[in-house]
Formats: C-alpha cells, sequence, structure tokens
C-alpha cells in the first residue's frame, strides 16, 4: 500500500524523467492498486472466521461486533465493484461508482469503531501506540474522493 500512494505522489518532474528509461509510473501505479484489490478477494474467508470466533466468546464486545459486520460488507462492496470493473459481474457502471463509495463508507466505519475501541480503555502500551499510528494512517484513505467533490 504504502508503495502505491507514495508512487501516487511522485511530482510531475520524477514522471518525465522517467520516460527516458521506458517507465510508465502510471500504468505501474494502477497494476499495484490492481493487485492488492485482487488479494483482497479472498478477504471474506478472513472477516467469515474473524466474525465466528467473535459470536462465539462468551461476552463479545459490541464494537467488535459491529467491525465485523462493518468489514463484511466494505468487503462484499468492494468484491462487487472491483469483478465489475473487471467485467466479470455485470451491472451498470453507476452501480459499480455506488458500491466504491459503500465500501469506502464502510471501511470509514471500521476505522471510526477502531478508533472508539482503542480510546475506550485498556492497557496502552508500544503495540497500542502503532495501532493508533496505524489507524490515523488509514483514517484519511477512507475518504472517497470524486472528481469534482468530497464525498464521505
Amino acid at each position: 500500500m504504502t508503495t502505491h500512494y507514495t508512487l501516487a505522489l511522485l511530482p510531475p518532474s520524477a514522471i518525465l524523467s522517467t520516460r527516458s528509461t521506458n517507465i510508465n509510473i502510471q500504468k505501474l501505479i494502477s497494476l499495484i492498486s490492481d493487485v492488492r484489490m485482487f488479494m483482497r478477494l479472498w478477504g471474506l474467508i478472513g472477516i467469515y472466521t474473524w466474525g465466528l470466533s467473535t459470536l462465539s466468546a462468551s461476552r463479545p464486545s459490541p464494537i467488535e461486533i459491529a467491525q465485523v459486520f462493518a468489514n463484511t460488507c466494505f468487503q462484499i462492496c468492494e468484491n462487487v465493484a472491483y469483478l465489475s470493473s473487471h467485467g466479470i459481474v455485470k451491472i451498470r457502471k453507476r452501480t459499480e461508482g455506488q458500491l466504491w463509495l459503500w465500501s469506502s463508507r464502510f471501511w470509514m466505519i471500521h476505522v471510526a469503531l477502531e478508533f472508539v475501541r482503542l480510546f475506550g480503555g485498556g492497557r496502552r502500551g508500544k503495540s497500542w501506540e502503532r495501532e493508533v499510528l496505524s489507524n490515523c494512517a488509514y483514517a484519511p484513505l477512507t475518504v472517497c474522493f470524486h472528481p469534482f467533490r468530497l464525498v464521505m
């Protein structure tokens, strides 16, 4: 993920200088993004096992139950939109766009719930600090930028 966003932030001068070496940065960025999304197609399996273990706990956390639900919805929306973008699932382009938007919204819900979980109490050690930092890095990525407006 870091590579994808770092490459996207390259200044135009860096992209121009790669023309002499026949490297198309935009196509590389697109390929990295596509590979990452393809690998996430299997995410529902992990969410399913996470959901089973959460629900089978003696006292499941309401926050974790909500996170499982949000992640399940995120993954379903993203998977269908991704498969549609490759012509595997036939849906209208407008519906595909709405699925991308809703997948971002469900991911945003997960990130918000993670902040609630992290700041809700418990021990605060080095791993807690890493989780907060990681969540802070994810937070801006959950906002869907439409070419003409910011969508949340």
